[in-house]
């Protein structure tokens, strides 16, 4: 979801109250997201970053579902 190395997360990170910190894990192809700030920005960008994983992931399904279909 975030590229290789991070590299979307300039598309993302026009969240300006917020820190992102990323960290890859390894063998499990996973990311895990640490965001700081205020509160309630904290929640928006949990919200942003959660809404993004779950259409990145619903998009996968859908490219997987489409190469089933003989």
């Amino acid at each position: 979801m975030f590229g290789l190395a991070g590299s979307r997360v300039l598309d993302i990170e026009q969240v300006s109250k917020v820190m992102l910190e990323l960290k890859v894990l390894e063998p499990l192809g996973l990311t895990e997201v640490m965001v700081y700030g205020s509160y309630l920005y904290k929640l928006w960008a949990r919200w942003m970053v959660q809404s993004m994983a779950e259409w990145h992931h619903q998009q996968q399904e859908q490219e997987y579902s489409n190469l089933r279909i003989p």
